[in-house]
């Protein structure tokens, strides 16, 4: 064993493997409106990878849109999150929060050479011959993710 996953990260596993409904999310936003701990019961996930297609420098770009209902928030913008454009930017907090989490998790994986999301699947099918775990690690190693992160707050539940 490398390294243990945690069970947020094992979440972006899922919601990058195309689950479709999954676990709430907690995440800790560090958008310059001190301390904010939110949690986003999900009800629906999409997610589109889209591959250079080149084994020599592999490029993949991920899309992952969440649909959630906000469950908990706990944060100095508490008392104004009953408006339409306060849960705008607390979406957009949000999208940033996730795609720098999911960037520096895939970061790390690709250090360990693991693929536990499938990434590499996204070259292998238009990859001709015999494909080896080998060639697997080296991809992964060499791997340039770009990651977009789109969240739709579509409601809100007793926020404390």
């Amino acid at each position: 064993m490398h390294e243990l996953i945690k069970p947020e990260e094992a979440l972006v596993i899922q919601a990058l493997s195309g689950q479709k409904n999954l676990a709430p999310l907690h995440l800790d936003l560090n958008a310059g409106h001190g301390e904010e701990k939110v949690m986003i019961d999900l009800i629906e996930s999409s997610v589109k990878k889209e591959s250079n297609k080149n084994m020599e420098s592999p490029k993949l770009t991920i899309f992952l849109k969440i649909k959630g209902t906000l469950s908990e928030y706990k944060g100095e913008r508490e008392s104004h999150l009953f408006t339409v454009e306060s849960i705008s930017d607390l979406e957009k907090d949000v999208n940033k929060q996730l795609e720098q989490d999911i960037s520096e998790f895939l970061a790390r994986l690709n250090k360990t050479e693991v693929d536990p999301a499938g990434l590499s699947e996204e070259f292998r099918m238009y990859h001709h011959g015999k494909w080896t775990s080998k060639k697997t690690r080296e991809l992964i190693r060499k791997l340039d993710v770009n990651v977009h992160v789109e969240t739709s707050i579509i409601s809100t539940g007793t926020l404390k």
